[in-house]
């Protein structure tokens, strides 16, 4: 769960993006946290805010 800057909490199931649930924890521990959302470059994954905000679901 993250805190957004406006105090709301954004939770997600992780079982919407394939690669990371896909992937062991040493793998996950390598993610690049930004204002703008994750990036995984070892899993080529990058899952940003925004589209968190609206419900967006990978594929």
């Amino acid at each position: 769960m993250s805190l957004l800057e406006d105090g709301r909490a954004l939770g997600v199931p992780l079982a919407w993006f394939p690669r990371p649930m896909e992937a062991d924890a040493a793998a996950l521990a390598q993610a690049e946290i930004s204002a703008f959302g994750l990036h995984w470059e070892a899993l080529d994954e990058d899952i940003s805010v925004p589209a968190l905000l609206v419900g967006w679901v990978a594929a």
